[in-house]
């Protein structure tokens, strides 16, 4: 599969917002603008298959763990292990960054 996760940018949020208001009932979800201005301390993340937008991850990190906030696939493609790879591509990513950051691997997966 070719995946890419990356930082989400501006230009990300309109399809961010669109995925996460049809992907979570409204009981589950914080008014966008609160996500949106958590993301000074959260890092979102894109998930892209040849170029296209497919999900994205709302994660909190700090010097101890990853806490996994929001993370969604287009509807579209659940069902077929997009999820479950996105997953152990997270988590090998979140190791690769508390390895250069702290020099210490706590992970909470």
């Amino acid at each position: 599969m070719d995946m890419q996760i990356v930082r989400a940018t501006r230009k990300d949020l309109k399809n961010v917002k669109k995925l996460y208001k049809t992907a979570f009932p409204p009981k589950e979800r914080q008014p966008f603008s609160l996500l949106k201005k958590g993301m000074q301390k959260a890092d979102v993340w894109i998930i892209r298959c040849k170029e296209e937008f497919v999900g994205f991850s709302y994660v909190i990190v700090n010097d101890r763990n990853c806490y996994l906030f929001f993370f969604a696939i287009e509807e579209a493609l659940r069902g077929f292990g997009v999820g479950g790879a996105v997953l152990k591509e997270l988590q090998t990513l979140f190791i690769r960054i508390f390895s250069l950051s702290s020099g210490m691997i706590r992970n909470t997966w």
